[in-house]
């Protein structure tokens, strides 16, 4: 029988093998060492992880993805041998990895900083996933996602270990738009 964390990638893979690829397996990466190093439930942010962009592309009239990705979790959740704490969390992480509201317990920390972490981490993988067209609005959209990146991520150790990484892409991003100006 496969483990929830294990349904839940397939699930994943079946709908979002690139986001996977790009950005979803490094959130997985650092999530999971984050519950290790912070005393979370690894298997609370290995699924919310995994699931936290599950809505990405499937919104309903103007939706935001995160409402898109709880109402996918809730009704994959509850196929799994979870408790309803266990849900609960996990869904409280995925409705709040993207919002502008303070993290309720050390697992929606966890995934925010995460998710906004490895967009500065793993930039350049991340930026495989850009729609934009031309080279200035691929310059901006990759430029803000850094910015966003570092703002929302909640944990002071996470925002420690990816400054100078977000530092060094911030002047490159200025430095590429300021002569492309």
């Amino acid at each position: 029988m496969a483990t929830p964390h294990d349904a839940a990638l397939q699930l994943l893979l079946k709908h979002h093998e690139k986001e996977y690829r790009c950005h979803v397996r490094f959130v997985v990466e650092m999530a999971i060492a984050l519950a290790k190093e912070h005393g979370a439930s690894e298997k609370i942010v290995h699924i919310a992880a995994l699931l936290h962009d599950i809505g990405r592309g499937q919104e309903q009239n103007g939706e935001h993805h995160r409402d898109a990705s709880v109402t996918i979790a809730t009704e994959f959740l509850a196929t799994l041998e979870l408790d309803d704490a266990e849900r609960g969390t996990i869904i409280g992480c995925i409705g709040n990895h993207d919002a502008a509201v303070p993290p309720r317990c050390i697992e929606e920390s966890i995934i925010i900083s995460s998710d906004s972490g490895s967009k500065v981490l793993w930039h350049e993988a991340f930026m495989l996933m850009c729609k934009k067209e031309t080279f200035r609005e691929r310059a901006e959209w990759g430029r803000s996602y850094v910015v966003k990146g570092f703002n929302r991520t909640t944990l002071p150790d996470v925002k420690e270990l990816i400054r100078p990484e977000y530092e060094r892409l911030l002047a490159l991003y200025d430095r590429v738009l300021s002569d492309a100006a």
